[in-house]
């Protein structure tokens, strides 16, 4: 067996490790930029992605890769759809992720819209300033550049004992719109959400 068949099995065992983790769909381990290794996770929403990461890293750990590292570590969440029928007319939230490296926070939105998919990549301070930037650059995918945003601020607010995330974004000149969400899942997807609530149209 090559070297790299003996590592690619490695790679497997620990993905089924992370396979039996509570809300982990789907797991893939393989060779990232430059050869380093990229654990690739998609799961259930989780109130503290960056606490998800960690546990993650932990059964890692656990399991013998003693030098894994949250850099290595990619994981979008997916939400769980009500069993209502969303309305076909606006944008809906497919899924996100969130990866911490060297360079900062890195943030993924993926919207649904009439058949497409809109992606949105941005990076920032913090994973809520990243995450509701990559939604309005998802949202820009299916705008006219005449309508186009884009994020003014983000912060989560306190308004009568339920914590709301808020978001500004600027169109045009000097046109300001805002939109928030309450946080019930975790503060990346409520800064989605808010983003969402500005309003849409997709018109061309």
């Amino acid at each position: 067996m090559t070297d790299q068949a003996v590592q690619e099995d490695v790679w497997a065992q620990y993905a089924q490790v992370l396979r039996r983790m509570p809300g982990v769909r789907w797991v893939q381990i393989g060779a990232g930029a430059g050869g380093r290794p990229l654990v690739q996770v998609v799961a259930d929403p989780h109130p503290q992605p960056g606490r998800f990461v960690r546990e993650i890293v932990s059964a890692l750990r656990t399991s013998g890769w003693a030098d894994v590292t949250p850099e290595m570590i990619s994981v979008a969440h997916v939400p769980v759809f009500p069993e209502s029928e969303p309305d076909a007319h606006r944008p809906q939230l497919m899924g996100y992720g969130i990866s911490q490296g060297p360079d900062g926070v890195r943030a993924e939105c993926r919207l649904g819209w009439r058949g497409q998919t809109l992606r949105g990549e941005a990076r920032g301070a913090c994973p809520l300033e990243a995450m509701a930037e990559a939604a309005v650059m998802a949202l820009n995918q299916g705008r006219g550049a005449a309508l186009r945003q884009r994020l003014q601020g983000v912060a989560t607010v306190r308004v009568g004992g339920a914590e709301v995330v808020v978001v500004t974004v600027g169109v045009g000149a000097d046109q300001v719109s805002s939109g928030s969400a309450v946080l019930e899942g975790s503060p990346e997807e409520a800064a989605v959400r808010a983003v969402l609530a500005v309003g849409w149209d997709g018109s061309h």
